[in-house]
């Protein structure tokens, strides 16, 4: 099996607030921290461009390398664990 854990992006009500939080508190509060405003910018810029769901899913099949994948979404889809069970040689 190979299983990979990444963040996504949640979707609804809570998907606004997780933008907000991600977007304008972290790289404030980081930036007052550290000094460095942009350095807290690079996760919600990359994470929000990565296939998330049903996306990465297709990412997965498309290699033709799993005989079957699954995506478990935590916490409301901020984050996701995918897994493919390899097929056999």
């Amino acid at each position: 099996r190979v299983a990979v854990l990444e963040f996504g992006q949640p979707r609804g009500l809570f998907g606004a607030l997780f933008r907000f939080y991600s977007n304008t508190v972290i790289p404030t509060v980081g930036g007052w921290i550290s000094g460095n405003r942009d350095a807290y910018r690079y996760l919600p810029e990359t994470s929000a461009a990565f296939p998330a769901g049903d996306a990465f899913l297709d990412l997965m099949r498309r290699t033709d390398a799993f005989e079957r994948v699954e995506a478990i979404p935590l916490t409301f889809g901020v984050s996701w664990i995918y897994i493919g069970h390899v097929r056999e040689p």
